[in-house]
C-alpha cells in the first residue's frame, strides 16, 4: 500500500518590534500559522480475495479384475521306472526286429518280442504296452501285425512287448513261424509271473513311465489282458481289448475298478464298473 506524507511544517510569526521611543505602541508580531494539515496517505485497499482452487475431481472407480479362472487340475507326474537313465543290458540285435527274448519263468524257459521307440532316449519315460496273442497265435503274429495295429499310432511315445503264451498241456510255446497251433494262456502255468517277468526286464532296462503301463490282446488274449489288469496294477494298466475268452468270468466279483471296453466280432461286451457288487457283465448283440 502507499504511505501517507505528513503536512508542511508551519513556520513560526515574526517578532514584533518595540515601539518607538515608546509613544507608539509596538504591534505584535504576525500570528504563526500552523503548516497545512498533511493529506494521509492513500487507504492501502485489501488485495483481490484470492479464489479456491478448481475442487479435485475423484479419480475413475476401478473396475474388479476379471475372475480368475482355475488351473487346469494337475494329473499326476510321471512314474520313473528303474530304467530312467540307465544303459540297457539288453542288446540293441534282440529288439524292434522280430527277435524273441528269452526269459526264464517258474523254472521254464519263456519268451517275448520287444519293440522301442527308434529315437529311443534313456531319460524320457515312455508308455509300455503288454500285446497279448489269441488263441492258436504267438508273439511273432501280434509283432506282425504291429502290436494291433498301435505301433504305428504311437508317434514313438511306447514301448511294446509281446509275451508268448503256452500249450494246454503248460508246455512253453515255441513256434517259429506266425502262430502256433495250441498256443495260448491257460489258467496257471505262470502266465501272471511272465507278465510279471517282462515288465520287470523292461523297465529295469528302458525308460519307463510306471504309471502308464497297459495291458491289450485279442480274444484269448484279451482274456489275459483283463486278469493282468484286474491282478496286477502295474501303475495302473488299462485293458482295452477285443475279447471272447472265457476268462472275463473271474472278474466278476473283483473289488478292483478297472477301464475295459471289450469286444469280439459282431458282438459288444461291456464291463460295467461298480465299487461295492464288483464288474458286472452285459453283452448286447
Amino acid at each position: 500500500m502507499t504511505t501517507g506524507t505528513g503536512g508542511d511544517k508551519g513556520s513560526g510569526g515574526v517578532l514584533g518590534s518595540g515601539g518607538v521611543g515608546g509613544v507608539v505602541a509596538g504591534t505584535g508580531g504576525i500570528v504563526s500559522t500552523g503548516g497545512t494539515p498533511g493529506t494521509g496517505g492513500v487507504t492501502n485497499s485489501g488485495g483481490t480475495n484470492g479464489t479456491g482452487g478448481t475442487t479435485g475431481t475423484g479419480g475413475t472407480t476401478g473396475t474388479g479384475g476379471t475372475t480368475g479362472t482355475g488351473g487346469t487340475t494337475g494329473t499326476g507326474g510321471s512314474g520313473m521306472g528303474a530304467g530312467c537313465g540307465t544303459t540297457s543290458t539288453i542288446p540293441s540285435s534282440q529288439y524292434n526286429n522280430g527277435t524273441t527274448i528269452p526269459i526264464t519263468v517258474g523254472g521254464q524257459q519263456r519268451r517275448y518280442i520287444l519293440n522301442v521307440p527308434t529315437n529311443y532316449n534313456n531319460t524320457t519315460p515312455y508308455k509300455l504296452i503288454l500285446a497279448l496273442h489269441a488263441l492258436n497265435s504267438n508273439d511273432k503274429s501280434v509283432y506282425s501285425e504291429k502290436y494291433y495295429g498301435l505301433q504305428p499310432l504311437s508317434n514313438n511315445t511306447t514301448i511294446f512287448a509281446a509275451p508268448n503264451g503256452v500249450q494246454s498241456s503248460g508246455t512253453p510255446c515255441s513256434g517259429t513261424g506266425t502262430g502256433d497251433s495250441g498256443c495260448g494262456w491257460p489258467a496257471g502255468d505262470n502266465n501272471m509271473q511272465l507278465m510279471d517277468a517282462v515288465v520287470k526286464a523292461v523297465t529295469d532296462n528302458f525308460c519307463v513311465d510306471t504309471n502308464r503301463i497297459f495291458a491289450t490282446g485279442w480274444s484269448y488274449g484279451a482274456s489275459m489282458s483283463y486278469e493282468v489288469g484286474c491282478e496286477r496294477p502295474l501303475g495302473g494298466p488299462t485293458a482295452t481289448a477285443n475279447m471272447g475268452g472265457p476268462r472275463y468270468r473271474r472278474l466278476l466279483g473283483s473289488p478292483d475298478e478297472r477301464q475295459l471296453q471289450p469286444h469280439h466280432g459282431d458282438r459288444l461286451l461291456r464291463l460295467a464298473r461298480n465299487p461295492r457288487l464288483g464288474a458286472v457283465l452285459r453283452q448286447h448283440e
